[in-house]
């Protein structure tokens, strides 16, 4: 028995490697040491100390093992969380966590690495006080999954996923995949969805829906001290019983800017409230949007077959690579293709030039989508809508990691929810 089979992510699951499902949220704020004793645990340590999932922590890494770790805090005192890297002698290490017990606060968690595979090793390490102990070789997924484990609000049973939508130039149609992404994910999960309209000066998400929100939303989130889920939830505008609004009245003389961090904040808060959230975020890189793209679960693309996208499009590959290090790469929907008369990059050439996996394609009917905005609703609530709700059906899938959406368990907890609420 491996003792890792108790968490979620899979080292061996080449879809963990860049990403985690279920979705986790961020560890609370706290401090961490880690002692790396070889460089492939040091490297994994390296890459969930970079991780979003981290960004409250404040995370040391040294090199070292027990021995490093008891001599490090002769004089220090010991941080909330202790990451240690030890060897497969048993007796050593019994009589060296003694040693470290008298040196820690009460308070520390302590997570030990190394190679045994040994279940009576692992009960007589947590009969000792042993937070947990994860088998070598360790990667980043399993890292941050074991320490959510460990400091996860038990009241909050399911996170939700967030996913963040962008597009690669103005009018390539991410808010309208935004919009019928977040309706198809709700109707694939059997509850409602949450859309969050990010821009606050020409979002259209309330237009496209025929709702008017009133609140205000920038000066809601902004007052974090006083905001919590239940305060969230009033400010949401329902649309249907697959997907509900976050957004705020159009502002074009906006003269204050939300605090990302204040952003971040609210995101925790969000994830509680639905099994899905999807970001329409704007195409302008603002340290907002920013910020979106590095809390997101997962981060859609959206490029139309043209020079310009495809030039886009790669700078924001390698953007989001350097500030979302070791996640997964971002989802890619080419928009508007096989236009009349309109010369256009092949999708195989497009994909070619990037090296991203295969995308989703969405063909130009300027009939269908004119019509459902003109009517308030979305393409994909039509069934006769084939070709539209089967590319967005496969997004959506995409995006949850389920390769049979009707065998959701997160759909099913979602919907026995509202169901007993009657």
């Amino acid at each position: 028995m491996k003792i890792f089979t108790k968490f979620t992510a899979d080292p061996s699951d080449p879809d963990n490697i860049g990403g985690m499902r279920p979705a986790i949220g961020r560890l609370p704020a706290m401090t961490c040491d880690a002692f790396a004793a070889t460089p492939q645990t040091r490297n994994a340590l390296q890459q969930m100390q970079a991780s979003r999932h981290l960004s409250r922590v404040r995370c040391q890494l040294m090199s070292g093992g027990m021995e490093q770790a008891i001599a490090a805090y002769q004089d220090a005192d010991s941080p909330d969380l202790l990451v240690i890297e030890v060897d497969d002698d048993p007796t050593k290490l019994f009589n060296q966590l003694d040693s470290l017990a008298q040196l820690c606060r009460v308070d520390t968690e302590l997570v030990l690495i190394g190679p045994s595979n040994d279940i009576a090793l692992y009960r007589a390490l947590t009969r000792q006080g042993v937070a947990d102990y994860l088998q070598t070789p360790v990667t980043a997924p399993l890292l941050v999954t074991a320490l959510f484990e460990l400091f996860r609000d038990p009241d909050k049973v399911h996170l939700g996923r967030i996913h963040a939508v962008i597009g690669a130039r103005g009018g390539a149609g991410s808010s309208t995949i935004a919009h019928n992404a977040a309706w198809i994910l709700g109707e694939q999960a059997r509850a409602q969805s949450i859309l969050v309209d990010l821009d606050f000066e020409f979002g259209t998400a309330g237009l496209c829906l025929n709702r008017n929100p009133e609140q205000d939303l920038i000066g809601a989130i902004a007052n974090s001290e006083k905001l919590d889920d239940q305060k969230l939830e009033r400010l949401l505008i329902n649309y249907d019983d697959q997907l509900r609004l976050l957004a705020g009245p159009q502002n074009h003389q906006q003269d204050r800017e939300l605090d990302p961090e204040a952003l971040a904040y609210s995101m925790d808060l969000i994830r509680v409230l639905a099994p899905h959230v999807v970001l329409d975020l704007p195409s302008t890189l603002t340290p907002l949007t920013r910020k979106a793209l590095y809390l997101a679960d997962e981060v859609v693309l959206v490029a139309t077959p043209d020079l310009a996208s495809l030039r886009n499009t790669r700078s924001l590959i390698e953007m989001l690579a350097s500030i979302r290090i070791g996640e997964k790469k971002p989802h890619l929907v080419l928009n508007q293709i096989k236009q009349p008369k309109r010369p256009e990059i092949k999708p195989a050439d497009f994909v070619k030039a990037l090296g991203v996996n295969e995308p989703v394609e969405l063909m130009f009917d300027a009939a269908k989508y004119g019509s459902a905005d003109n009517n308030g609703t979305l393409v994909v609530q039509h069934k006769q809508n084939r070709s539209q709700r089967q590319a967005f059906g496969k997004l959506a899938t995409a995006l949850s990691g389920l390769s049979n959406p009707s065998d959701s368990a997160v759909g099913m907890r979602f919907f026995k929810r509202g169901k007993n609420k009657g």
